[in-house]
């Protein structure tokens, strides 16, 4: 997908509401960047992360988030964001990615099919979760894997559960 126009023009919508609001940029990628994506991200300053495709979004999720901690960059997030690059952005991002950092935890999808849990295509996470301890822990514990069913169940219905848990909502 990353040859298609409609492709980068989203990623550049996405990549001017996160600059818009303030947000650093980690890209987390399961593949070599073309030459535009990469000049796309180096004139946002995004910091990029290649990794072997493992684990759909939750495992590229958890390559983030775990470089982030052995960096020792953890402990100054004020606000994570896990956006998947299968959502369009047809015009800017500006507004919903300042609306989802007004609260602990926001997503833009809430799936009711079998388990009611925060479908992962954008999280939003306050420091207070990503400076808990469980929160932390359910990163730790997770084993990325292939498989779709996996991803919802140990990671999506996992996370929303742990959180809900700790009283987040």
């Amino acid at each position: 997908p990353q040859r298609h126009n409609v492709y980068q023009h989203s990623i550049k919508n996405l990549l001017h509401g996160l600059e818009s609001n303030g947000v650093q940029v980690i890209v987390v990628s399961n593949a070599e960047l073309n030459e535009e994506l990469t000049d796309l991200f180096r004139k946002y300053q995004a910091s990029v992360i290649l990794r072997k495709n493992q684990g759909r979004d939750f495992g590229a999720y958890q390559s983030g988030l775990l470089w982030l901690r052995d960096q020792g960059h953890l402990a100054q997030v004020k606000r994570l964001l896990f956006i998947n690059d299968t959502l369009i952005w047809l015009k800017s991002s500006s507004e919903v990615v300042k609306e989802t950092c007004e609260h602990d935890w926001q997503s833009i999808y809430l799936n009711l099919e079998r388990n009611v849990h925060a479908h992962s295509f954008y999280l939003s996470f306050s420091e207070r979760i990503v400076q808990s301890q469980r929160f932390l822990d359910f990163w730790d514990d997770y084993l990325p894997q292939d498989s779709r069913n996996h991803a919802i169940h140990n990671g999506e219905n996992h996370l929303s559960n742990t959180l809900i848990a700790e009283g987040f909502s």
